[in-house]
């Protein structure tokens, strides 16, 4: 029942985020943000850069440019909240997002593995 509710509201959901239900398996680019974080142990902007959402069945895939780098992830999103499994380099990492369903800003934790504390994201969405 739980997971056919999800279904149903899953492309509303999308559409309001500005993702869009794909009609084939391919996989689309349908969101892009500018973030900007915070590295563990500070309160202030660390860095700045791009994230690309892509529909690829029922997760999709992340991708954040930051300077010259590169990261890859695997995310759920489940009604406002986004999650997502990454590697930063060959360390994994999770990241949990909330988006404010009145901007289309996610704000949200990140850390990875051997890590020492949690560093914090904000997208917000690009036209």
């Amino acid at each position: 029942m739980k997971r056919a509710l999800f279904l149903l509201v899953l492309p509303a959901l999308m559409i309001a985020c500005g993702l869009t239900p794909l009609g084939t398996a391919s996989a689309q680019e349908r969101a892009r943000f500018a973030i900007e974080g915070s590295n563990p142990g500070t309160d202030e902007i660390s860095y700045r850069g791009t994230v690309t959402l892509t529909q690829e069945g029922d997760m999709l895939t992340v991708v954040w440019r930051i300077g010259k780098n590169t990261y890859v992830g695997t995310g759920i999103l489940d009604l406002n909240t986004l999650a997502v499994g990454y590697l930063s380099g060959d360390q994994p990492g999770v990241a949990l997002y909330t988006r404010d369903s009145s901007t289309g800003i996610f704000t949200g934790q990140w850390a990875t593995h051997g890590g020492k504390g949690i560093g914090t994201e904000r997208w917000l969405p690009r036209n």
